[in-house]
């Protein structure tokens, strides 16, 4: 407790210097007030979300509901993720029931926690959600990706493989092959 405590102070001090320094204290506040009144404003988020994901890409068009150019799907989709977040889905959908397991449920609640406070930071901020949304959304996708990797295949690897899998733990260990029994030495 106490050396995560002197790790939050080593890296929290360099960084209160630089905005004391450079003045930066009302370019790095969140408003509560502005957030809660941006409520409204969560559905072109949760748009932005899917067009980033699973569409053709964000733009500012595409995100403040003008036009979303679907033309360029495929494009996007291989130039950015490519089909990386349908293979996660597809994987939630067939790993369905793996869903209660806590260590499952905690990692989602630790991604929906993350990107809960991402969004409370951008309707609480002075600049533009859509500004926000186009330039950031991708590099915040970029840092839940490896938890939503292994969340996915920890919920599709059992149901692709599962009698090596379902043998290791119920023994406790690895099943014997041929190659390693006695009979084959």
């Amino acid at each position: 407790m106490m050396a995560s405590m002197m790790l939050f102070v080593a890296l929290a001090l360099p960084w209160i210097g630089v905005v004391r320094w450079f003045d930066l204290r009302a370019t790095f506040q969140v408003n509560l007030q502005k957030a809660l009144a941006n409520v409204e404003l969560i559905p072109m988020a949760l748009n932005a979300f899917f067009l980033e994901t699973l569409g053709p890409g964000i733009t500012v068009k595409a995100v403040s509901n003008v036009s979303a150019e679907w033309g360029n799907w495929y494009a996007a989709l291989r130039d950015g993720w490519g089909l990386f977040w349908y293979a996660c889905l597809a994987a939630v959908v067939v790993g369905f029931k793996a869903l209660s397991e806590r260590t499952i449920l905690g990692g989602f609640f630790v991604i929906a926690c993350q990107l809960c406070a991402t969004l409370i930071v951008f309707l609480g901020s002075q600049y533009s959600i859509v500004w926000l949304l186009v330039t950031s959304l991708d590099r915040l996708l970029l840092q839940v990706t490896p938890l939503v990797f292994s969340l996915a295949a920890g919920l599709a690897i059992p149901i692709a493989w599962p009698a090596p899998l379902h043998a290791l733990h119920k023994a406790g260990k690895p099943p014997d092959n041929a190659h390693t029994s006695e009979a084959s030495c």
